[in-house]
């Protein structure tokens, strides 16, 4: 509760669409990334700001699975330490009681349709339907467009 309230969330500076940001160039983490730090594991979180800037939870996931696309002998020291990274990350959540479908979850939706829904959440379905659906709209319109600026 008191990361909601009062925790400054990490600001993407680094690309134009909406994306995850593991930590800020600030110190500013994610709610993740707040949760591995405050359970003494700042080393773990600053390895996977590292390796995973700005990837999803189900991305590290499967990364920890070695699923990294590049096989390729030069990368094979920075793919064995992200993986490393990844599945250190699997064993913090099974430690600590979490699932990567309840980690997904503490991360905000990142299409068109999951920043509706959450606007929803947080406005309430009566106050905000018609804005909503009309945004709804306009955003995804705007994102089958390819999210031209």
């Amino acid at each position: 509760q008191h990361y909601s309230k009062f925790a400054p969330l990490p600001m993407n500076n680094c690309l134009a669409t909406r994306t995850p940001i593991f930590i800020d160039k600030a110190g500013n983490a994610c709610a993740v990334a707040h949760l591995v730090r405050v359970s003494g594991h700042y080393a773990l979180a600053e390895k996977l700001d590292i390796h995973f800037h700005t990837s999803s939870i189900e991305e590290i996931a499967m990364a920890s699975q070695g699923s990294l696309g590049d096989d390729s002998k030069s990368k094979v020291g920075a793919h064995s330490e992200r993986t490393q990274a990844a599945v250190q990350l699997l064993r913090w959540a099974k430690t600590y009681g979490f699932t990567i479908a309840e980690l997904s979850l503490i991360q905000p939706g990142y299409t068109p349709r999951d920043q509706c829904l959450f606007a929803m959440m947080i406005l309430g379905w009566p106050i905000c339907t018609c804005l909503v659906a009309l945004s709804c709209i306009l955003v995804g319109a705007w994102a089958a467009a390819g999210c031209p600026d």
